[in-house]
């Protein structure tokens, strides 16, 4: 049976729990004052009865409550009521309906390249944020990484972690609230920390989005505490065959035991993890291509000599061809087996091609054009969505693609990388911006990696969007398109 909803502080409903963590139970809960969702932090009974947590708690809310950047979950209040079992002290956050990254890896494990990338250039954006602020973290894992209305990424729980340790050596305490999978060295030894510290937290983050596991685990906490000090990680790309080498090697300097070999800021990590995304050396190949031999050499150079000639001959022998239909009026062969082979449509030129986000900060526009640049192996890929409801409110994104001027189009191909999102085809004669400036012409469910559209009738326009309405899978993720061209007669 559900819990009945009951007022917190005269002014916050609490309508649904959410989780229970090592500090106390979370609540979807409704201000009264307001009017808007919130989520609250209520402290278990033996926090709230500890006089020296409950001073460093309040000192470590002010100080997280500070920070205002689009990825740290905002803090709003903190306080406390008196009920009939004793006093409950609770912290009000900003609510993020999408659960949390450790949620979205649970069945979402390795990660592509970009988006790993993606994912931890928003992480460090939130560090670079709160160091400069004079307050760290010291708890970075998923759990603490939260998904907002959005689908942006948000870090919680700054500098709670320090109330809680309070005294004593981590490694026999054992309360850094069950996450010593993510702690630096010099956190399982109790030495001194700095910014750094969430640097390596933030590395294994990273790892484990690429392999699918963090890279130490023992048994117990001391154990586990214990290789982050003394043991070096399996390298990335051991375990996973594809990982670019660029990327590998942010997450193991990232990882290195001593601070001074890390990077230094936050902001120099974002940098470098900015860098990967959409990279050549996203598409590193998994297996290199080995050089020829000697004597394979040999034999090219052999071969050579009478190919050149021959292949000299031959586009001598098209070019005359050519030229002499062109001087009779006629039309070229080649021109006629390409329209036979497209059905009799010929493919129309596109001149442009936009992004479309709708109520958003652009999908990518720089990566546009690669959806019409005749190279499959080049795509235009969405932003990284982590709920399905994302689109809720702005009905998707998309590409605009210009033809230059109003043409017949009968056929519309699609080639994707992966497939499996659900998309419209839309048409207007003027540039828009918004997905109500186009009319509706097609819709088609989890596409194929290549989707032939038909058009039951020819239809005109100058402007076409393609629209993404839902991403592949649960609907988290990104989708990507590497090629459109657009048929007519």
């Amino acid at each position: 049976m559900a819990d009945e909803p009951r007022l917190l502080a005269d002014r916050y409903l609490l309508e649904e729990e959410l989780t229970q963590g090592g500090m106390g139970s979370v609540w979807r809960a409704r201000d009264q004052v307001l009017a808007r969702t919130v989520a609250v932090k209520i402290l278990h009974d033996h926090l709230a009865r500890d006089s020296g947590f409950l001073e460093r708690f309040r000192r470590e809310a002010i100080s997280a409550a500070r920070l205002t950047h689009p990825n740290v979950v905002s803090i709003y209040d903190t306080g406390e009521q008196e009920t009939d079992g004793g006093t409950e002290h609770y912290i009000v956050m900003e609510y993020c309906p999408g659960g949390t990254l450790e949620d979205v890896m649970t069945g979402h494990r390795s990660l592509a390249p970009d988006r790993i990338a993606s994912i931890g250039a928003g992480i460090a954006s939130a560090l670079e944020h709160a160091h400069a602020e004079g307050v760290i973290h010291r708890d970075v894992k998923p759990a603490n990484v939260l998904v907002g209305s959005d689908g942006t990424l948000k870090v919680a729980d700054f500098g709670i972690a320090k109330a809680v340790e309070a005294d004593g050596d981590v490694t026999t305490t054992g309360r850094v609230l069950g996450t010593v999978a993510y702690i630096s060295p010099e956190h399982a030894t109790s030495g001194d920390l700095d910014a750094r510290s969430d640097i390596y937290s933030l590395g294994i983050v990273l790892y484990e989005l690429a392999v699918g596991r963090p890279p130490f685990a023992g048994e117990g906490h001391l154990a586990t505490a214990m290789k982050h000090v003394r043991e070096a990680p399996v390298p990335v790309r051991s375990l996973r065959a594809g990982i670019p080498r660029e990327l590998e090697a942010i997450v193991m300097k990232a990882l290195a035991k001593d601070p001074d070999e890390r990077f230094q800021t936050a902001s120099e990590m974002r940098r470098a993890l900015e860098r990967i995304r959409g990279s050549a050396a996203a598409q590193t190949a998994a297996f290199p291509v080995p050089p020829p031999s000697p004597q394979q050499s040999m034999t090219l150079r052999s071969e050579t000599r009478w190919i050149i000639p021959v292949l000299a001959v031959v586009i001598v022998t098209i070019l005359l061809a050519l030229g002499i239909n062109a001087l009779l009026g006629e039309q070229n062969p080649l021109d006629e087996n390409r329209e036979a082979a497209n059905g009799g449509a010929s493919e129309l030129d596109v001149v442009g091609v936009v992004d479309l986000d709708p109520a958003g900060d652009g999908e990518h526009p720089e990566d546009a054009p690669l959806a019409a640049d005749g190279n499959p192996a080049t795509s235009w890929t969405t932003q990284d969505y982590f709920s399905s409801t994302t689109f809720t409110g702005k009905g998707g994104v998309g590409l605009v693609f210009d033809l230059r001027e109003s043409a017949a189009v009968s056929r519309v191909e699609l080639r994707t990388p992966e497939g499996g999102f659900d998309i419209s085809i839309g048409v207007a004669d003027e540039a828009g911006t918004e997905i109500d400036d186009f009319s509706t012409v097609t819709e088609r469910d989890a596409i194929a990696l290549e989707e032939t559209i038909e058009f039951d009738e020819v239809v005109s326009g100058r402007y076409w969007l393609i629209l993404i309405t839902r991403l592949p899978g649960a609907g988290v993720g990104d989708a990507s398109i590497a090629e459109v061209s657009f048929f007519g007669n």
